[in-house]
């Protein structure tokens, strides 16, 4: 539960305010994530934005905050001369953005800990990288749930790596394409998935 001096800041895409409503929003930037407190809450207004840099959910002193969006309305695209993560959510919580159209991710578009994604539309994605990619990089405990995995192309939709097991729940997977390269994997690697479809997805070996 966040704290009683949690806070929200409101920005969007070219904001000019001191985002404490959403009628005088900041803009959205890696320095003003890492400028929150812990449990604050960035809420991102309907818009669409360029990625030229990772934005991250945990702040500066290395604790949680909460990036969130309107749905299919706050819309992130990568910029030509980008191609890093997009989102590092480490212990934060992503929910209720679109991330969509790139074809030049390196590695990962999402890496999440001990996290939370939610609510999330993750549509039109291309991972380049010819080492193991994914569109989300899971680590120890992390959740993904209600979200939406349309058009993907990566060794996994969400890959897994450590002793504790992530958790997708809830989620569906439309269209995933796996890389043909010597690791194949499937959705999901060391992870467990719970109420979740997969279809019309090309998948070259299993290894959930």
């Amino acid at each position: 539960a966040p704290s009683a001096s949690a806070k929200t800041v409101y920005v969007s895409p070219d904001g000019t305010g001191d985002g404490s409503s959403a009628e005088s929003p900041a803009t959205l930037s890696a320095s003003l994530l890492l400028g929150l407190d812990e449990g604050d809450t960035a809420m991102a207004c309907a818009g669409d934005y360029t990625l030229t840099e990772t934005l991250a959910m945990t702040n500066s002193a290395g604790k949680p905050i909460v990036l969130q969006g309107s749905g299919e309305k706050t819309v992130f695209r990568y910029s030509d001369s980008f191609s890093d993560k997009a989102f590092a959510v480490n212990a934060g919580t992503l929910s209720h953005v679109c991330l969509a159209d790139s074809s030049q991710i390196a590695s990962s578009a999402v890496d999440v800990s001990t996290g939370m994604i939610a609510n999330c539309i993750f549509t039109n994605l291309t991972i380049v990288s010819t080492t193991t990619n994914a569109v989300v990089y899971a680590q120890s405990s992390a959740r993904i749930k209600n979200s939406l995995f349309v058009d993907t192309l990566a060794d996994s939709t969400i890959y897994g790596n450590g002793t504790v097991k992530f958790t997708a729940s809830d989620c569906t997977f439309l269209r995933h394409t796996s890389h043909s390269i010597p690791k194949h994997y499937s959705l999901f690697g060391g992870g467990i998935a719970i109420r979740c479809k997969f279809l019309e997805c090309n998948l070259r070996a299993s290894h959930a």
